[in-house]
């Protein structure tokens, strides 16, 4: 993993952690939006991970049902010491066990709510049209962009609406061999 993306790991996990721990369930979307950004930065399926974890918790800790669940201090309890454990491990840059103890946060997420499959294509979608958003920054056509990352334009209009690219000056890149090569760049593409 990368230091720079390890380091918006750790900083969205502590994050998370302060988070369920406080009762400030009301953060855990703007870490999971953080962590996606950083998705789309660094390709990475450790964050990938992160991302869907934080986001499946937000939204189970926001629902009303999960918040009277019987077993919701016992499922807390366990999603603290997964995270706890996660954070250690990738400061002892304990990749494996690092990787591991997500799994079992996985699979206390997926016990407790069969929803994580939605939670997941949320997260990757929405990490595909940051993406494209960061590519139309960069030079390329509202189409090119979504094309290339396999999203509509239609999806990634709100995304460009939303920031303030437009308002940039962004040198435009007209050679087509430089917008594929910026592509292949950001997709790690040989």
């Amino acid at each position: 993993m990368e230091l720079n993306a390890k380091k918006d790991v750790l900083n969205a996990l502590e994050g998370a952690y302060a988070a369920v721990k406080g009762g400030q369930i009301e953060n855990l979307h703007g870490l999971s939006d953080h962590i996606v950004h950083s998705m789309s930065i660094y390709n990475d399926k450790e964050i990938t991970n992160v991302a869907v974890a934080i986001y499946a918790l937000a939204k189970i800790f926001e629902t009303e049902k999960y918040k009277k669940h019987k077993k919701i201090k016992e499922f807390t309890k366990a999603v603290l010491s997964h995270m706890d454990d996660a954070i250690f491990a990738l400061k002892r840059n304990d990749l494996e066990k690092y990787s591991n103890t997500l799994q079992m946060l996985f699979r206390d997420i997926e016990g407790f709510s069969k929803r994580i499959r939605f939670y997941i294509e949320d997260v990757l979608n929405f990490s595909k049209i940051k993406k494209s958003s960061k590519l139309y920054e960069h030079g390329l056509s509202l189409g090119q962009a979504a094309e290339a990352t396999g999203v509509t334009k239609w999806e990634l209009m709100p995304m460009t609406g939303e920031t303030t690219t437009h308002e940039k000056f962004v040198e435009p890149i007209v050679d087509d061999e430089k917008k594929i090569n910026l592509v292949r760049k950001l997709f790690k593409l040989k």
